[in-house]
């Protein structure tokens, strides 16, 4: 009887047929095992749902951020949006001043206020000094998704974005208009006592920053903050060399590093990268709101080496090592962070067109001093604007007369005009 004999196998499944069928009938489980079985299978299922779906949401977050948003090391194209991972207390406030000084539109908290949160088209409005907002919220996760439906990154209309959430912020993006990452990172134990002082500032009887350590490590928090907003996981997971070995990629390959006890150094890279190391006014933008901050000024602070240091030390191990890692990226983005490839090259959006540019409706940024945004004061006439020299033969940009009324002082300059 060969094996490929139809009829022989019909024959064969036949006669097996029967003892298979009365052996399963026949094996009947006690009560108390079928019990067990079925409260454990659903609970089963549970679980293998649980780590299916965080696996797949880590592996779709990877192919996300590698397909949209623009590798570090690569040239910024002049269809990339910058996104600022907005961290707590690390200079993310200064930084929103100071480029809304240089005259680029933001995409901000601000730009949602005032009813602008209602609106069905996207579209850019300016304050009373001169500050411009795209009308969305990217500081939301639920802004971010409006932001989205409105076509955000196709429109072209926002130079720069800033989010907390840099996971969400992706899916603004495609692979024909890219996102481009940038942050500003702080020792994380400073970090948490700038954040502590911040919560009982005014409170006397608020505790002790040993108690607040010892309260931290007693919850449920995971102790990675910047590892837990790169990957978008809850703070209460629990955190693995896995995850910190993700995060460190990454940082790698997708962002622009700076440092807040090198904020100045900082802002000056991200400035070249970005083609905005020429824009008008800058040198009073970054004395204003740059050159004034000194990390080391700090009025209340957790005590280096001390008990309270020591222990938020160690709860924050996983964001520590991810510090320590993005220290010595910051230093090996010096040799690629510097220049692009054309002298005029900015990259962001265009001048938004005059239909576009709805009429000043609101104040300035809250807390933010009116003195600080004045207009920033032309410079004299045939004064350069800045010390890297213009292209050859390209005319620079014709300076308004201060009287009667200045020109806007912060509105981007025109690429190649006249």
């Amino acid at each position: 009887k060969g094996s490929n004999d139809p009829i022989s196998s019909h024959i064969d499944s036949m006669r097996l047929t029967p003892a298979i069928t009365t052996t399963t009938t026949n094996m009947v489980p006690p009560r108390k095992l079928r019990r067990i079985a079925y409260a454990a299978i659903p609970a089963l299922v549970v679980v293998l749902l649980v780590d299916e779906t965080f696996r797949r949401k880590l592996v779709i977050n990877d192919m996300v951020v590698k397909n949209v948003m623009g590798n570090v090391a690569e040239f910024v194209d002049d269809s990339d949006t910058p996104v600022f991972w907005h961290i707590p207390k690390s200079g993310g406030g200064s930084l929103k001043s100071y480029y809304g000084c240089l005259g680029l539109v933001e995409a901000t908290q601000t730009g949602a206020k005032y009813g602008h949160s209602e609106d069905q088209n996207l579209q850019v409005w300016e304050n009373d000094y001169g500050y411009k907002y795209v009308n969305v919220d990217t500081t939301q996760e639920d802004g971010i998704t409006h932001a989205k439906e409105l076509h955000f990154a196709e429109s072209g209309l926002a130079d720069i974005a800033f989010t907390p959430y840099p996971a969400a912020a992706t899916q603004l993006f495609n692979q024909v208009y890219q996102g481009r990452f940038f942050t500003m990172i702080r020792h994380p134990v400073e970090l948490a006592g700038s954040m502590f002082y911040h919560h009982v500032e005014g409170d006397a009887d608020h505790q002790t920053p040993e108690e607040f350590a010892r309260q931290k490590i007693a919850s449920k928090d995971n102790g990675g903050f910047m590892i837990s907003q790169l990957l978008d996981i809850s703070r209460t997971e629990p955190l693995t060399d896995e995850h910190l070995q993700k995060a460190k990629a990454i940082l790698r390959t997708k962002f622009v590093i700076g440092l807040m006890s090198k904020i100045e150094e900082s802002v000056e890279r991200f400035d070249n990268y970005f083609g905005w190391h020429k824009r008008q006014g800058r040198e009073q933008c970054l004395n204003t709101y740059i050159r004034q901050i000194n990390p080391n000024e700090v009025v209340q602070r957790v005590e280096e080496n001390s008990e309270a240091w020591r222990l938020l030390e160690d709860f924050l191990y996983f964001d520590m090592q991810l510090y320590e890692f993005a220290l010595e990226l910051y230093e090996e983005q010096e040799e690629f962070v510097l220049l692009q490839p054309e002298e005029n090259f900015e990259v962001g959006a265009e001048d938004v067109p005059e239909d576009e540019l709805v009429e000043p409706v609101a104040p300035a940024e809250p807390n933010v001093p009116t003195e600080l945004i004045a207009p920033v004061v032309p410079a004299e006439p045939n004064a350069p604007v800045e010390p890297v020299p213009a292209e050859p033969n390209a005319p620079a940009e014709p300076i308004a007369p201060a009287e009667p009324v200045p020109a806007e002082p912060n509105a981007p300059a025109e690429p190649n005009a006249p």
